[in-house]
């Protein structure tokens, strides 16, 4: 009978871990998922501007790029990094209504968070 027993102790022992893991997955897909909706969002609001453009494509396909490292299980704190700079940008340079800009701000300040958290 013991040697029943240790096996689903030790899976009841991971089952937390594995659902904590789950839900951090879950957390980072739901904010990059989050930030993209806001982008799009915001980008409705504004003229279209050539520079504004470019600035919304490099936000985006640093936002592309860190959404593929965390399916694929890793953060990279640089590439963070270049993902908060990009949006932060968009904030600064480009004409967004004040509720459009506290909206990206907010998402920096998390994608920050989320970077001091589970970023390597």
């Amino acid at each position: 009978m013991r040697t029943l027993w240790i096996p689903i102790l030790a899976i009841a022992a991971l089952t937390p871990m594995c659902g904590a893991a789950a839900d951090t997955y879950q957390q980072g897909m739901n904010l990059y998922g989050t930030v993209w909706s806001h982008l799009d969002q915001a980008q409705k609001h504004i003229a279209p501007y050539p520079g504004d453009w470019y600035r919304w494509d490099l936000a985006r396909g640093q936002m592309d790029l860190l959404e593929r490292g965390w399916k694929a299980g890793s953060c990279d704190r640089a590439q963070v990094s270049t993902a908060i700079t990009d949006l932060q940008l968009i904030v600064d340079n480009n004409n967004l209504s004040s509720a459009d800009r506290k909206i990206l701000r907010s998402d920096v300040e998390k994608l920050r968070d989320n970077q001091l958290k589970y970023c390597r």
